[in-house]
């Protein structure tokens, strides 16, 4: 299960991600030439048995206002998009960084009593059921100790996912490496000279600080 950690409500939210099997869209786009069809499909079952996926992740900004709101209002044509291209890299690791793999947990004698009764709920219930329970109990006497409060729940829960995620699995770890790995490949075949470095730190410790 891929869980993505953001905060805002989907019909309020300034951006989405769509994460989808690139492969199947491919293949299904030739469903009216027979023929290319089936040996595409073949092809891509062929990948599939061995292992081979092609994820493909999308951010997807909604509107003039959202642009905004992510500093991004200054990318307004096709020579600015062009001036601007690394914070396009920048917005888009800093997102994907929010994914999160729920992938079997492995349990650890150095887990706290707090860590395994997180692990437990993970293995009874959902991810998003998971979140709505624990954040239902935070409680405060201030609308910002509330705020703190619920931060550091989810954040609880989340740590759950990333250091005790089974390796023997496919876990939020192997997933950013690949997206960084992909991310190397790809930026090599840029014209322009691209801090790769800068982006791929941005998987694992994300910052939102735009480059130009």
């Amino acid at each position: 299960m891929i869980v993505a950690d953001f905060r805002e409500k989907s019909k309020n939210s300034i951006r989405t991600i769509t994460i989808y099997d690139k492969c199947k869209e491919i293949a299904a786009k030739q469903e009216e030439q027979q023929s290319t069809y089936i040996r595409k499909k073949k092809a891509f079952k062929i990948l599939k048995k061995h292992g081979y996926h092609f994820t493909r992740l999308e951010i997807k900004i909604k509107g003039k206002k959202s642009f905004k709101a992510m500093h991004l209002d200054n990318v307004n044509n096709l020579n600015s998009l062009i001036e601007k291209w690394n914070n396009l890299y920048v917005t888009w690791t800093f997102h994907v960084a929010k994914i999160y793999i729920a992938a079997s947990l492995k349990y650890s004698p150095q887990m706290t009593r707090k860590e395994r009764m997180i692990a437990e709920l993970l293995e009874r219930e959902i991810f998003a059921s998971v979140i709505e329970k624990t954040l239902s109990k935070c409680t405060s006497e201030t609308s910002d100790g509330l705020k703190a409060k619920r931060h550091r729940e989810r954040r609880a829960i989340l740590d759950v996912i990333l250091k005790y995620g089974d390796f023997s699995d496919y876990n939020t770890y192997t997933f950013k490496a690949d997206v960084a790995l992909t991310l190397i490949r790809h930026c090599k075949k840029e014209s322009t000279k691209i801090p790769v470095g800068a982006f791929v730190r941005n998987l694992w410790k994300p910052s939102y600080t735009l480059l130009v």
